[in-house]
């Protein structure tokens, strides 16, 4: 196939005019002769691997039965047989050999699983029952039932004496049933529960963890592993650690097609390689936030359902980008015309929102093409910008206009105010605290909102730690909470804004310097006060100056805050008689040099809100009334 694209120019040329890359025909010559090999394969019923997977007649009789662990449990060989197992069985081979060797031993064979996500964790137990139901383990295994136990559920109903009780009850009635591996989920968790109730789990745990009758799984995460199991001996001579690591690339790539084909085979749809391979990109780039490989499937399964109500029966690349373009709200694909008009014209449709800051708004206009036309770097977030200026410019206006244009949406907007992240708690309330469990405010904020703009504001007054976090985040697109699982950044546009040099800004304005020549400067004078380190201002994509407003621009401020006013008086059936006089009046009085355009909206607030809801109160101005203020802002007439 790579000679083929070689040689022969034209067929190339042909590919590229269907917008089909070289590699994504390789790709599909491999996916169609895996194919085909998996169904040879699965004619041979004569083999000796499809003949091991017939059960043996009543082999588990010799073993008892564990009505407790079904009460709190759920037996994973029986749920371990199911379509999609079978397509991903393979998928953590690694880990599940490690486990089959562990638990293979014939003494003091038990494991602790330790992965980032619960969902990882419980993908390679599956996989192990699967393993165990089908026959292809170890001897020792063969007759092995794989008990997942839920301590939540038992803490639910039973404490105290109650508690150590009924889990002796349980284990002993797991280790005469003389077959059972037990999953303990949040083991961590369990024994600091346990704890609580005065009720010692280690001590009560070692007699059965030394017996070679019933065999344990601990499950945790990397950081409970780390603070809470590794610093005790007796946990960590009987539990042999096995990590579960993430799927590679590769792998996931090989599942999505096996998943594919055997979806192709329950619906009408088709997918194509390229779109296929879409699919698998965004489960990585989109939802990072969960486990690639159970959200690749979730995204080929649902994906038909959206393929067969919109009536396409291929599932091209351009129909993944449009599904996952839905999904997130974020743009994919190749634009359409309206779009692309759009962003050709970003600058005025900005500046319907945005009063002057031509440098500003010139800056933001390219960066949103390069994004919006994936001539980004897919590892670090759609943009980041530090705003520098002084108040009341339009820093957090812009923000929102940002994510009004590039998301559709302006509520699609994180704002954090860093200058309430000073004390020395600052990183811990940001990405939380493993001691006391507590979410970080960041962590939350962007797990569960993880498209839409992230509004940093007064940047500059946080701590060094925090600054230092960011300069990661800028540059990696992620970060890790308290209990080292990574949170997703990528798909997040940040705006830092920062009053910090607002003098020198203020100085060159008055010295007739033009702005976009003092990037340079404005940078140096924050490196030289210490406000940011170089390497983190290097990091954002532009650094954008915002200017003083004059007198002019303050002028088309108020216009736009009377306008807004026009607007809100108008859904209630009346109208409000704006001239230039009243718009005079609320740019003159409304602002000043210190505070920018920021007092306007209260000006507006104090002066003419707070006169018509008062008429509005004793009935001196009803729906179909029309208001008109003098030049001192009180009403002159109502009619």
């Amino acid at each position: 196939m790579a000679a083929v694209t070689i040689a022969d120019k034209i067929f190339v040329q042909f590919l590229l005019d269907h917008n089909v890359r070289s590699k994504d025909l390789r790709g599909a010559a491999v996916c169609v002769a895996s194919e085909m090999a998996i169904k040879r394969e699965g004619e041979r019923w004569w083999s000796l691997e499809r003949l091991s997977e017939v059960p043996g007649l009543a082999k588990d009789w010799s073993y008892g039965d564990a009505y407790l662990l079904n009460r709190y449990g759920r037996d994973l060989n029986r749920e371990a047989v199911n379509t999609l197992r079978q397509v991903i069985s393979t998928a953590r081979d690694e880990e599940v050999r490690a486990l089959e060797t562990v638990l293979g031993r014939s003494r003091e064979a038990n494991a602790i699983l330790v992965g980032q996500t619960a969902e990882d964790r419980l993908s390679v137990l599956l996989d192990l029952a699967a393993k165990i139901k089908s026959g292809k383990v170890v001897p020792a295994l063969e007759h092995k039932r794989l008990f997942f136990f839920d301590p939540e559920a038992l803490l639910a109903i039973k404490s105290g004496q109650g508690l150590e009780a009924e889990i002796i009850k349980i284990l002993n009635e797991a280790m005469q049933a003389g077959n059972i591996i037990l999953a303990l989920d949040n083991f961590a968790s369990f024994i600091e529960a346990t704890k609580k109730e005065n009720v010692n789990l280690i001590s009560l745990l070692d007699p059965y963890l030394a017996s070679a009758r019933l065999q344990f799984i601990a499950l945790a995460t990397v950081a409970e592993y780390h603070q809470q199991i590794e610093i005790v001996p007796a946990l960590l001579n009987r539990l042999e650690k096995v990590s579960v690591n993430s799927v590679d690339r590769t792998r996931l790539n090989q599942i999505a097609m096996q998943t594919a084909s055997r979806l192709e085979k329950r619906s009408h749809v088709f997918f194509t390689y390229p779109g296929l391979m879409e699919l698998a990109s965004a489960s990585e780039q989109y939802f990072a936030n969960e486990p690639a490989l159970d959200k690749t499937i979730d995204l080929l399964v649902e994906i038909i359902s959206w393929a067969e109500a919109n009536e396409q029966l291929a599932i091209t690349r351009d129909t993944a980008l449009q599904f996952i373009s839905q999904k997130t709200k974020i743009p994919l694909g190749e634009a359409s015309s309206d779009e692309r008009q759009r962003l050709l014209n970003v600058e005025n449709i900005l500046h319907e929102r945005i009063v002057g800051q031509n440098l500003a708004i010139d800056a933001l206009g390219k960066a949103l093409r390069r994004a919006r036309t994936g001539l980004r770097n897919p590892k670090r977030p759609i943009g980041s910008f530090l705003f520098l200026g002084p108040t009341g410019v339009g820093k957090t206006e812009t923000a929102k206009a940002l994510g009004a244009f590039f998301f559709n949406d302006e509520s699609a907007m994180h704002r954090l105010d860093m200058s309430e992240y000073q004390a020395g708690d600052a990183l811990a309330k940001l990405i939380g605290t493993f001691t006391d469990k507590k979410p970080g405010v960041l962590a939350t904020m962007i797990r569960e909102r993880p498209y839409g703009v992230l509004l940093l504001d007064e940047f500059e007054k946080t701590t060094p730690e925090v600054l230092n976090l960011f300069l990661q985040i800028l540059d990696e697109g992620f970060f890790s909470d308290m209990n080292g699982e990574r949170v997703n950044a990528r798909n997040l546009l940040i705006v830092a804004t920062s009053n910090a040099g607002s003098d020198l800004i203020w100085q060159l304005v008055k010295n007739g310097v033009p702005l976009k020549n003092a990037e340079a400067e404005l940078v140096n004078h924050l490196v030289e006060k210490q406000i940011f380190k170089p390497e983190l201002l290097n990091r954002f994509d532009s650094v954008i100056i915002f200017q003083p407003l004059l007198t002019d621009d303050l002028t088309r401020v108020a216009k736009l805050q009377l306008e807004r006013l026009v607007k809100r008086l108008k859904e209630q059936g009346i109208t409000l008689k704006v001239d230039d006089k009243i718009i005079a009046v609320v740019a003159t009085s409304g602002a000043n040099q210190n505070f920018g355009a920021r007092p306007m909206a209260r000006f507006i607030q104090d002066h003419l809100e707070s006169a018509i809801s008062k008429k509005l109160l004793t009935k001196e101005i009803a729906s179909g009334a029309t208001i008109i203020f003098d030049e001192h802002l009180t009403v002159s007439s109502v009619k």
